[in-house]
């Protein structure tokens, strides 16, 4: 949380929102620099890996094959088995898979930092002050939101009950089905 202390992240969205949202840390948007934003401003592709193929990142610091399958498996829920009724995997339940899932995280880590390096020499030319304020912006304009109007959200919601009812029973009159959805 040192404000002294570059934060860097591929996508730091990601990073942003799961360090204020998971263990409350609100750490300013200034603080942090997106590699992703510096690799696009340099016209180079979006995903994390072809970047690093891009910038000579050797093949074993790159990402591993199976981090997608990992990030499915550790990331979200899924439906419960018999044999496996769990419906969150996490270090206790799949040990092995966790101790490859950190390997994975770590070489991620380890290549965005590759990346970075690579690309911080053309930075200042190809990424001015302009382009950080408008990535400045950007963070703030999704951490604040749209104003939402919700009692106009609900009354809308009531009007298409009603009216689904109406149509619904017209519908089940002329056909003479029970459900013609």
């Amino acid at each position: 949380v040192d404000p002294d202390i570059e934060k860097l992240a591929f996508n730091a969205t990601f990073e942003m929102q799961l360090l204020a949202n998971c263990w409350g840390l609100d750490i300013q948007d200034s603080q942090w620099t997106d590699v992703m934003v510096l690799a696009k401003s340099l016209s180079f592709p979006g995903g994390r890996g072809q970047v690093g193929a891009c910038v000579g990142i050797p093949l074993d610091t790159q990402k591993l094959t199976s981090g997608k399958a990992l990030i499915k498996k550790f990331c979200g829920p899924k439906v419960g088995t018999q044999s496996k009724p769990h419906v969150r995997s996490t270090r206790a339940t799949d040990p092995e898979a966790w101790a490859e899932f950190c390997t994975y995280c770590i070489q991620d880590v380890n290549a965005e930092r590759e990346i970075y390096k690579k690309l911080l020499p053309f930075s200042p030319e190809t990424h001015p002050a302009s382009e950080r304020s408008l990535w400045l912006l950007d963070q703030h304009i999704n951490e604040t939101g749209m104003p939402v109007d919700v009692d106009l959200i609900d009354a809308g919601i009531e009007v298409y009950k009603n009216h689904t009812k109406s149509l619904l029973a017209g519908i089940k009159s002329i056909t003479g089905l029970d459900n013609p959805n």
